[in-house]
């Protein structure tokens, strides 16, 4: 798996900041990881771009953490998709707690959701 190395830098760029990444894989068997990097090569074409110590480059406008894996989506590209389940996740924890908050309301006012957004809407 190709996984982040480090980060080498992070730039503005149309008013959002890009971050720059060393990548390289994690295969023990030496050739697997040469495959892989390989594969990630080919992928980047003509946007594969290097640091100074020869270590390819990944770049990206979310914040990736050392150890990160890279995963090749079906379109052929490579990309984090561990700080989206993240998100996700968290997503799904808001929108739970503030349903448990919505049903603590009604059952505490007596009210069904429609009720209680009539009242709200009339207020406006």
């Amino acid at each position: 798996m190709i996984t982040i190395k480090a980060k080498v830098n992070q730039y503005p760029k149309n008013g959002s900041i890009i971050f720059v990444y060393s990548i390289m894989s994690n295969q023990t068997d030496k050739k697997k990881a040469e495959a892989e990097l390989k594969d990630y090569e080919e992928t980047q074409g003509a946007y594969l771009r290097k640091d100074e110590a020869g270590d390819m480059l990944y770049y990206s406008q979310r914040i990736c953490t050392t150890g990160s894996e890279l995963t090749k989506t079906t379109k052929g590209r490579y990309t984090v998709l561990q700080d989206l389940e993240q998100k996700a996740a968290e997503l799904e924890s808001a929108t739970t707690t503030g349903l448990g908050k919505l049903n603590a309301i009604q059952q505490f006012c007596g009210m069904s959701r429609a009720q209680m957004t009539e009242r709200l809407m009339a207020s406006f």
